[in-house]
C-alpha cells in the first residue's frame, strides 16, 4: 500500500515539474468491466470455480495535459466489481447462479503518454467499498433456492454468527495499464485493472485463521468511453 502511494505521488511529481502550462479539460466516463477475482490459497482445493460478470462503471474525470505528449488523468469513478460462482463446481447445484457484487467509489490516477490520436496509460488507483451484495438462485435436481444478502465490508467479520456466506474488506488499491484513442472531444479506452489487495478480511471466529493464507483480489478487463468538455489539443 504503501508503496503504491509513493507511485501516485512520483506521478504526480513527474507531471508538475514539465515546464509547461497546463491544460485542464473536465470529462464524463462511463464504461464496461469484465470482472472476476484471482485466488492463490495455501490449499488450492479450497479455490472456488469462478465466471467473468459484466459489470458498469461511470463517473466524471479530467485530463490535465503538460504539453504535448504527456496528461495526467484523475478521476473519482463509481465501479462494480464481483464473479460469478460455479455452481455446480461450488454448490453441487444442477443449474442457476451465483452472484457477488461489490461497489466502488474508486480514483483512479492515470499517467497518459500521448502520440496524435492514440494514448497508452498506466497508474495506480485507491477504492473504498460502498457495499456488496450476494444473489443466487440455483435448482438441486428440482428444488430450488434462491435470494439476496448483503456482503459485509470491513477489516474483519465472524463467520459463525453473519448469516452472509463471504466478506471482503472494504479497501481496495491496484495497478491500471492500457491504450486509448482520441476522436474529437471523445477519448476510447480498454485496459487491465489489477488488484493488488488482498480483500479477504480477518474471521474472528477462529483465532487460528491467517488471511495471507486466503487471498483474494480484484481484476477486469475494462472499456471506457469519455466525453471530454472543452477543446482538447
Amino acid at each position: 500500500m504503501r508503496n503504491l502511494i509513493k507511485a501516485a505521488l512520483l506521478l504526480l511529481f513527474i507531471s508538475l515539474s514539465i515546464q509547461s502550462f497546463p491544460q485542464f479539460r473536465v470529462g464524463v466516463k462511463a464504461g464496461l468491466n469484465l470482472t472476476n477475482i484471482r485466488q492463490n490459497f495455501t490449499d488450492s482445493d479450497y479455490e472456488w470455480g469462478t465466471k467473468p460478470r459484466a459489470l458498469f462503471s461511470v463517473g466524471p474525470c479530467a485530463d490535465i495535459g503538460f504539453g504535448r505528449f504527456l496528461s495526467l488523468q484523475p478521476g473519482l469513478i463509481f465501479s462494480a466489481k464481483g464473479f460469478g460462482a460455479d455452481v455446480v463446481d461450488v454448490w453441487e447445484a444442477s443449474s442457476g447462479y451465483d452472484r457477488y457484487t461489490i461497489y466502488y467509489l474508486e480514483v483512479p490516477i492515470h499517467l497518459a503518454v500521448k502520440l496524435k490520436m492514440f494514448q497508452v496509460y498506466t497508474g495506480p488507483y485507491l477504492a473504498v467499498g460502498l457495499t456488496g451484495k450476494n444473489k443466487w438462485d440455483m435448482d438441486f435436481n428440482g428444488e430450488k433456492d434462491s435470494g439476496i444478502e448483503s456482503i459485509p465490508l470491513g477489516s474483519s467479520w465472524n463467520s459463525s454468527t453473519s448469516d452472509a456466506y463471504v466478506a471482503a474488506t472494504r479497501f481496495d488499491y491496484g495497478w491500471d495499464l492500457g491504450v486509448g484513442c482520441k476522436l474529437g472531444p471523445i477519448l476510447i479506452n480498454t485496459g487491465l485493472e489489477l488488484g493488488l489487495a488482498n480483500i479477504t478480511p480477518d474471521d474472528t471466529s477462529d483465532s487460528s485463521y491467517d488471511r495471507s493464507e486466503w487471498k483474494i483480489s480484484n481484476i477486469a478487463g475494462v472499456f471506457s468511453v469519455t466525453y471530454f468538455f472543452g477543446r482538447w489539443r
